[in-house]
């Protein structure tokens, strides 16, 4: 696992996982090609996945600060149900640090979910 922010450039492929709101979590691999702008090539890749402008969320997956991209307005307009693993996922840096809160006080993420498990590719 990498703790830097972006992968290394000489890496060929970037690893994410798309977490629908039903059905299996599945892995996809991006290719980054040689001097390309990473962000924007994964910014790319991930816009096709939604059907409505999405945002980055920092999130502590497996020990590490990572990114997830999220539907902007699906929790509030009602387009998507709610995706529990992603919301489990989201959740996670709030009640590793604060155990005593209500999980359900804190927002859900609604629609699907793109992870990037190891690398921050956006800070």
């Amino acid at each position: 696992m990498s703790h830097g922010n972006l992968p290394p450039p000489s890496a060929p492929t970037i690893r994410f996982l798309l977490i629908p709101v039903l059905g299996a979590k599945t892995e996809h691999k991006g290719a980054i090609g040689k001097g390309e702008n990473i962000r924007a090539v994964l910014m790319l890749m991930i816009g096709r996945m939604f059907d409505e402008p999405f945002e980055r969320v920092n999130v502590l997956y497996e020990g590490e600060y990572r990114d997830m991209f999220v539907g902007e307005t699906s929790a509030i307009n009602g387009r998507h149900i709610r995706n529990i693993r992603a919301t489990e996922i989201y959740r996670n840096n709030v009640l590793s640090n604060e155990p005593w809160r209500d999980p359900e006080s804190l927002p859900a993420v609604s629609g699907p979910a793109i992870l990037f498990p190891d690398y921050q590719v956006w800070k």
